[in-house]
């Protein structure tokens, strides 16, 4: 029960990180090379802002497959739980950095990485007890 609200909550925080710059709108594009690249009215837009909104959207690449392996080889309450919370909540976090990044003219990945995808097929391939080792 609190692992389940403890992953709603930080989903939520995560949720309203992303949606917050959608709101703000991009007035003014900076042209230099420091870590501003643009400005808002409501402050500035850095590229660790839009760093972030990659790295999510890179995380449901391969977090959203576990979640759905993980329904289906789970052995666990737990894992089952949390399969169910990665799919739901790399839903939604997904459909908000697929509406924002083009409002931060922000390019996202669409694989996963080589090593993301090594995850994956390691759990493809386990079994019973030793999937939910590696799944944790």
């Amino acid at each position: 029960m609190v692992g389940g609200i403890f992953v709603g909550g930080a989903l939520a925080l995560t949720l309203g990180a992303l949606v917050y710059p959608s709101m703000l709108g991009v007035d003014t594009v900076s042209t230099s090379n420091d870590r501003i690249i643009a400005n808002t009215q409501w402050g500035p837009l850095t590229e660790g802002d839009r760093a972030f909104v990659v790295a999510v959207r890179a995380a449901g690449l391969w977090e959203h497959p576990v979640g759905q392996i993980g329904l289906q080889k789970g052995q666990s309450k737990g894992v089952l739980t949390a399969s169910q919370h990665l799919i739901d909540g790399h839903a939604a976090l997904d459909e908000t950095c697929r509406k924002i990044a083009p409002m931060l003219n922000v390019t996202l990945p669409n694989v996963a990485s080589p090593q993301q995808e090594g995850f994956v097929t390691t759990l493809k391939a386990d079994t019973g007890k030793q999937f939910d080792i590696d799944f944790a």
